[in-house]
């Protein structure tokens, strides 16, 4: 799900989401995953549209069931597309609050 900074923590944490065991799962979870992982390669180059486009495949290949995650990175590309991160990049998403 990328890397994240938590209140109050010094060290980012690389954030995974376990949907299941490999041998067990489809052909479409498989190619949802790896449509992420471009969009979140996309994000940490700050290639915000690229981003975007990928994670509105996701959010369309399931409407009924939002995909959390991706919501959250779409929104994320938003704010950074109307205002840039003056900071150095290195793509650690930072929470601001608990």
């Amino acid at each position: 799900m990328g890397t994240f900074l938590f209140v109050g923590k010094s060290q980012p944490l690389v954030i995974h989401e376990l949907l299941c065991r490999l041998d067990a799962s489809t052909e479409q979870q498989r190619s949802r995953c790896a449509l992420f992982a471009e969009a979140l390669g996309a994000y940490k180059r700050q290639a915000w549209e690229e981003a975007t486009e990928k994670l509105d495949m996701i959010l369309r290949q399931d409407s009924e069931n939002a995909d959390g995650p991706a919501l959250f990175y779409v929104e994320l590309c938003q704010q950074y597309r109307a205002h840039p991160p003056v900071e150095a990049w290195n793509g650690v998403v930072r929470l601001a609050k608990k």
